[in-house]
C-alpha cells in the first residue's frame, strides 16, 4: 500500500453580468455564491490546519467582487430585496415572485417553512399575466417575508449556525420587519467583504494555493482557431469565415494574470483554462505568459496519448498508472506541467454525493482513494487530481455540503495514508512523465460541441466575428479600449454554454441578452447602428416568457391618420402586446405597448401604440424604425418632426417613400412591391425606438414578427359559418 498525493481544485467562476454602459448587474450570482460559497469554502479550512488544496478565481468574478464589496454595484434583484413591502409596485411585485425562488426547494426553501408556504402560494407558472393575478393575493407582509427569506437562504452556513444576528432570524421564521432587512444587508456585506481576504490568509498560511483562467472565461483554442473543432471532433460543423484571433488568448491571458496580481500581490504560477479546453497552440501561448502548470480532463489524456484508461463498473482504472501522474509537455523553449483530472471521483462530488447520507458519502470517497493507493504499482506515490465547480454543486447537499466536507476534511487530516497537496506541489516529487502532445479539446467530451457545435452558437460566433472585424478595420491600435474590452468579455465561454439543447436555466433569456448587448455596446461605440438581426433573440424559443401573438385572420386597409378612427378598421390584423419580461433588466416600462400588423393583396399595415401620446416620443427627437430581418436589409425610418413622413430603405440607399402618420398613435402602410416581395415570401421584422445610433427599445424583445405575403385566398382559411 503506497501513500498517495491528493491535489483537489475548487474551481470558483461568473461571467461578467455588469452592463457596462448602465453599470447594471442583470444577475445576482456573484453575490449570492459570494455570500453561500466564497467565503465558506475556503474558511472552513481553518477547522483543518493539515489539509491543503487549490481555489481557481476567474478574474472576471474577482472583478465583480471587488465591485460589490465597494458597494458600487447596481444590482435590481438586490435593490428590490431593500425596497419596502408595501412600496412595492405591480411590476415590481411580478419581479419578485419570478425570481426570488431561484434556488432549490429541498435544501434552500423547504427548509424554512414560511419560505416553502410563500412558494406554494405562488404555485409554479412564472408568465406576467399569471404572476399579475397571483401578487394580488399576496399581502405586505408576505412580501416583506420574502424578502427576508430569501436573503437568508443564501447566507453563509458558518453564519446560519453561530451569528446571533441572522440565527434569531431563522428562528422567528417569520412576520418580518423592514429592519430585519438591514441587518442582513449588513450581514451580506460583511460576508462579501471577507472573501479575497480569507483566501489571502489561506495561502499565506500555505494551506491553499490560488490559481486562475484566461479574464473573461473564454475557450482559448476556439479564439486561436475555430477550426479546432474538427480536430476535437471530426463531424463538427464548421463557421463559414474561421475566427482566428490568437492575440485575443494573449490579452485573455495577460490581463487575468495582471488583475490577479493587483488583487493578491503575487503573480499566478497555476492555469485552468476555462472548461479545460487545452490545444498546442493555447498551451504555447499559456507558457509564453509565464504559466508552470495546467490542468485539464482525463478523456483529454485518453486522446492525446492515444490509451485507454479503462474504467470498470464501480469506476475504477484498469491504467491508473497513467493518470495518477504529472506529466510536462514540451513546447519548444519552455514546457508547462499538466494535470489530468479524476473525472469520476470529481463527478460523484458534483452530482452523486448530494444523493446519499453525508457519512456515507465522505466515507465511500476516502475509500475509493484508499484502494488507489492499495492498488498502486508505481515507484512514486500516485497524484490523484480531482477538480470540479466549486460552488454550484452545494446547492444540491444538505446544509451547503459542509457536513460532508466536515468529514472528508477531518478524514484526510487524520489519515496517514493520504497526503493533501496544491496543483504545483503535484510536480515536486519527481520529473513528470513526458507528454509529446495534447489533443484539443474540452472537459466535457473531450470536443468543443458545447460552445460551437449548434446552430445557434455557430450564429453567435458569426456575430462575434462581424463586429470583431468592423473593430479591428477601424481601430487597428486598439486605442478603443471599452470596445475591445466589450469583444473580450463577448468571447466568454457561458454564452455559447447556453445555446443549443444541451443546457437551459431559468435565466437563458437574460445570459442571450447579455451577450447580444456585448457586440451592440461595439457598435455603439463605433458610433454604428447595430445590424437587426443583433436586436432578436438567438435562442431557437425565443418567445419565453412572451404571450404568443394573435395571428392575422382577415384582409384589412385602415385609414392612415396616426388615430384609432374606429375598432372596426383594424379588426383581423394580428397584434403583439408588450408585457414586462420579468428578468433582470433594469427597465420596467416601455414606449411600446402594442404593435398591430396586418395586410391587404397589395401592402402590409403597421400600428404601434405607445405608453404616452405617440406624437410627444417624436418631438423628443426619436424615430421609429420597422426593420426587416427578412427580406434582409431593409428598414423604414419613420421621422416626425424635422422631416415629414417616412422612408424605406435597402442598407443606406432610398428605396421609396411611405404613408405613415403619427398621431395618439404610429400608423403606417408599405407596399409589397417596394419590399421586392411576391406572394409566399416570408416577412420577419420588429420596431425599434431610436435616437441617433442609440437604440432605446426593440420589441417585441429579442423576438420578431413573421408573417407571409397572401394570396386571394388568405380569409377562406379562417371562414367560419
Amino acid at each position: 500500500m503506497r501513500e498517495i498525493r491528493l491535489a483537489i481544485m475548487w474551481h470558483m467562476h461568473q461571467p461578467l453580468y455588469v452592463d457596462s454602459s448602465d453599470r447594471n448587474y442583470m444577475l445576482p450570482w456573484v453575490r449570492l455564491h459570494g455570500l453561500k460559497d466564497y467565503y465558506g469554502m475556503v474558511a472552513i479550512l481553518r477547522e483543518f490546519p493539515k489539509v491543503k488544496m487549490t481555489f481557481n478565481l476567474v478574474p472576471s468574478l474577482l472583478e465583480q467582487l471587488l465591485e460589490y464589496c465597494a458597494g458600487t454595484a447596481e444590482e435590481r434583484f438586490q435593490s428590490l430585496s431593500m425596497k419596502s413591502a408595501s412600496e412595492l409596485t405591480d411590476e415590481d411585485k411580478i419581479y419578485i415572485l419570478k425570481n426570488f425562488f431561484m434556488a432549490n426547494r429541498q435544501t434552500m426553501i423547504s427548509i424554512y417553512p414560511r419560505y416553502d408556504a410563500l412558494l406554494m402560494k405562488r404555485g409554479s407558472g412564472v408568465e406576467d399575466q399569471q404572476l399579475r393575478r397571483i401578487a394580488r393575493i399576496y399581502s405586505t407582509q408576505d412580501f416583506l417575508d420574502l424578502q427576508v427569506l430569501q436573503k437568508l437562504a443564501w447566507v453563509d452556513e458558518e453564519y446560519r449556525r453561530r451569528d446571533a444576528r441572522v440565527v434569531d432570524l431563522i428562528a422567528r421564521g417569520k412576520n418580518y420587519s423592514e429592519a430585519d432587512k438591514k441587518v442582513l444587508a449588513e450581514v451580506e456585506q460583511e460576508i462579501l467583504a471577507k472573501i479575497v481576504p480569507e483566501h489571502r490568509d489561506a495561502a499565506a498560511r500555505g494551506q491553499i494555493e490560488i490559481s486562475t483562467s484566461p479574464y473573461y472565461h473564454p475557450i482559448l483554442p476556439l479564439l486561436c482557431d475555430s477550426n479546432v473543432a474538427r480536430l476535437a471532433n471530426p463531424r463538427a460543423k464548421l463557421l463559414k469565415e474561421p475566427f482566428r484571433h490568437p492575440e485575443d488568448a494573449a490579452t485573455q491571458l495577460r490581463e487575468g494574470r495582471r488583475l490577479f496580481k493587483e488583487v493578491f500581490g503575487w503573480e499566478p504560477v497555476g492555469l485552468w483554462p476555462s472548461e479545460g479546453s487545452v490545444s498546442m497552440e493555447a498551451l504555447q501561448l499559456a507558457a509564453a505568459e509565464g504559466f508552470r502548470w495546467v490542468a485539464t480532463d482525463e478523456e483529454i489524456l485518453e486522446q492525446s496519448v492515444g490509451i485507454q484508461l479503462g474504467r470498470t463498473f464501480d469506476g475504477g482504472l484498469a491504467r491508473p498508472d497513467m493518470l495518477f501522474r504529472p506529466y510536462r509537455l514540451g513546447l519548444g523553449d519552455k514546457d508547462i506541467g499538466v494535470l489530468f483530472r479524476d473525472h469520476v471521483l470529481s463527478d460523484l462530488i458534483g452530482f452523486t454525493y448530494s444523493k446519499m447520507p453525508p457519512k456515507e458519502a465522505a466515507d465511500d470517497f476516502i475509500g475509493r482513494l484508499e484502494r488507489i493507493g492499495h492498488d498502486w504499482q508505481g515507484d512514486q506515490a500516485p497524484v490523484v487530481p480531482i477538480i470540479l465547480d466549486g460552488e454550484n454543486a452545494w446547492e444540491y447537499y444538505r446544509g451547503d455540503g459542509r457536513e460532508f466536507l466536515r468529514r472528508v476534511y477531518g478524514l484526510l487530516q487524520e489519515s496517514r495514508l493520504i497526503e493533501t497537496i496544491t496543483c504545483a506541489q503535484a510536480f515536486e516529487q519527481g520529473p513528470p512523465l513526458p507528454l509529446p502532445q495534447v489533443t484539443p479539446g474540452s472537459w466535457i467530451n473531450h470536443n468543443f460541441d458545447i460552445w460551437i457545435g449548434h446552430d445557434e452558437d455557430r450564429k453567435a460566433w458569426e456575430m462575434l466575428h462581424q463586429a470583431r472585424s468592423l473593430l479591428a478595420a477601424r481601430d487597428p491600435d486598439r486605442s478603443q479600449q471599452k470596445a475591445w474590452q466589450e469583444i473580450y468579455i463577448a468571447e466568454g465561454s457561458d454564452w455559447c454554454w447556453w445555446y443549443g439543447g444541451d443546457h437551459s436555466s431559468e435565466n437563458d433569456w437574460e445570459f442571450d441578452q447579455l451577450f447580444r448587448k456585448r457586440l451592440i455596446n461595439v457598435y455603439n461605440l463605433l458610433g454604428e447602428s447595430a445590424p437587426p438581426g443583433l436586436h432578436v433573440s438567438i435562442i431557437s424559443e425565443r418567445k419565453k416568457g412572451l404571450p404568443p401573438p394573435v395571428t392575422p385572420t382577415r384582409f384589412i386597409t385602415p385609414r392612415i391618420d396616426g388615430r384609432l378612427t374606429t375598432y372596426f378598421e383594424w379588426l383581423g390584423a394580428g397584434e403583439v402586446r408588450v408585457t414586462l419580461h420579468g428578468t433582470a433588466m433594469h427597465k420596467t416600462r416601455h414606449i411600446t405597448h402594442a404593435i398591430a400588423y396586418g395586410f391587404n393583396l397589395d401592402e402590409m399595415y403597421v400600428r404601434v401604440d405607445t405608453a404616452g401620446r405617440a406624437s410627444s416620443y417624436f418631438a423628443g427627437g426619436m424615430e421609429l424604425r420597422i426593420v426587416f430581418l427578412a427580406p434582409a436589409d431593409y428598414a423604414v425610418v419613420c421621422r416626425c418632426g424635422g422631416e415629414e413622413g417616412s422612408r424605406l430603405y435597402c442598407g443606406s440607399r432610398e428605396i421609396a417613400a411611405c404613408h405613415f402618420a403619427v398621431d395618439s398613435v404610429v400608423e403606417g402602410t408599405i407596399p409589397f412591391k417596394d419590399l421586392g416581395v411576391k406572394v409566399g415570401d416570408r416577412l420577419e421584422f420588429y420596431v425599434s425606438w431610436q435616437r441617433g445610433q442609440e437604440t432605446f427599445e426593440s420589441q417585441p424583445e429579442g423576438a420578431s414578427i413573421a408573417l407571409e405575403v397572401p394570396n386571394e385566398t388568405f380569409e377562406n382559411q379562417y371562414w367560419e359559418v
